[in-house]
């Protein structure tokens, strides 16, 4: 972790293609300056790595919405990244509210509902949500 945020939410991100499994990094939500949400995607470089020698894909298309080779492995987002957004419900669905119920959600929330989902979309990421205080 390059700084000092407090850390609100976590998960690992997985990269899995049915025969190989490889945890990439992390993806959290953090508390700036006890004010600010921040998103930040801390990517572990050996790992990312390996992938590529599996994945279908190079360094800018690997991570949908992230050029690795441009923004780096660890990358600070003051908005929900595009892999996050992609992954959840609009909140503009009529129905946001029922899924939001089925989800145990007493209002909807991007980051949560995707931990909820494991970020589970296409493709082969994923993300496995890691408790704080691990």
């Amino acid at each position: 972790m390059k700084n000092k945020n407090k850390v609100l939410q976590r998960a690992q991100m997985i990269w899995d293609d049915g025969h190989v499994r490889i945890v990439a990094g992390e993806i959290r939500r953090e508390l700036m300056d006890d004010i600010k949400t921040i998103y930040v995607i801390d990517l572990n470089k050996e790992s990312i790595a390996e992938i590529l020698k599996y994945a279908h894909a190079n360094e800018c298309t690997l991570i949908p919405g992230l050029d690795i080779d441009e923004d780096g492995y660890y990358v600070e987002y003051k908005q929900v990244p595009f892999i996050v957004e992609q992954r959840v419900p609009d909140r503009r669905r009529q129905d946001i509210d029922k899924i939001c119920a089925q989800n145990g959600m007493r209002y909807y929330d991007e980051f949560t509902f995707f931990l909820k989902n494991k970020g589970r979309c296409l493709d082969e990421w994923s993300v496995e949500e890691i408790p704080i205080g691990e």
